[in-house]
């Protein structure tokens, strides 16, 4: 049988693996711990993380933002998932949050999962300005416009 430390050894590189960001916020938006990949994108230490207001750290303002999925989670009781655009990190997020509980059952904080979904948003822009072309394109050409497919069908 593993003992505790190589037990906490494993689940620690367990979390950095995840290549989103995790945090765990507790009551009162401190951030408790967070993986690898949060200290990276956040570009701090993660000593530098743990201990401070996750809205000061993530977001850089004075109070958590409109959709904050940490309080919209902690005062449902329930998981909330938000998209976003992060203006500090420059960039479309998905954030994800789950309450974790003591043992009365009472809420003390949230597990929050963030994944960069930029790229995913940028790519559907890039598809609707595509369309939104191709409609310009075809609804105001004065000659006909026919489409033929690889046997030659119309």
């Amino acid at each position: 049988m593993k003992n505790l430390i190589e037990e906490i050894t494993e689940w620690e590189h367990t979390f950095d693996a995840i290549a989103d960001m995790v945090l765990v916020i507790d009551n009162q938006y401190k951030i408790i711990k967070a993986n690898k990949s949060a200290a990276e994108k956040l570009r701090h230490k993660r000593s530098e993380l743990i201990g401070n207001l996750c809205y000061k750290i993530f977001h850089k303002t004075d109070e958590p933002p409109p959709y904050c999925p940490h309080y919209k989670t902690s005062s449902a009781g329930k998981e909330h998932i938000e998209e976003a655009y992060e203006e500090n990190l420059k960039g479309y997020f998905l954030f994800s949050a789950s309450p974790f509980h003591d043992s009365g059952g009472r809420i003390t904080g949230t597990v929050e999962v963030v994944r960069d979904i930029s790229s995913l948003k940028l790519s559907a822009v890039e598809q609707q300005e595509r369309e939104k072309l191709f409609r310009s394109v075809t609804e105001s050409a004065a000659d006909a416009i026919i489409s033929i497919d690889n046997t030659d069908r119309i």
